[in-house]
């Protein structure tokens, strides 16, 4: 992955409408209705989509991991925005 794949930490992750999502015990269940497919999310890449609510920038998304979980805060924000980079690429959110 190269910096230009990561997200501006001023912009904002949003989850695509069309996707029907359901928390199952911390997990996420995704189903993408426009391309019949279904993603689970673990606990980590779970707690990254429930704040991909259109309001809360990247950089929030990390202020809010970093106080969840433990561990050096550039290897927790490193993981999120890996995440927010995966869920983009699986078409799940936009980054606007």
């Amino acid at each position: 992955m190269t910096a230009s794949d990561l997200p501006a930490r001023d912009s904002v992750p949003v989850r695509r409408p069309e996707m029907e999502w359901v928390d199952l015990d911390g997990e996420v269940v995704v189903y993408d209705t426009a391309r019949a497919r279904l993603h689970r999310l673990n606990a980590s890449a779970a707690s990254v989509w429930f704040e991909c609510d259109g309001a809360t920038t990247v950089e929030q998304v990390i202020a809010a991991t970093v106080e969840r979980y433990t561990g050096p805060r550039e290897a927790i924000a490193s993981d999120v925005r890996d995440t927010l980079v995966g869920l983009h690429r699986a078409g799940l959110l936009h980054l606007r």
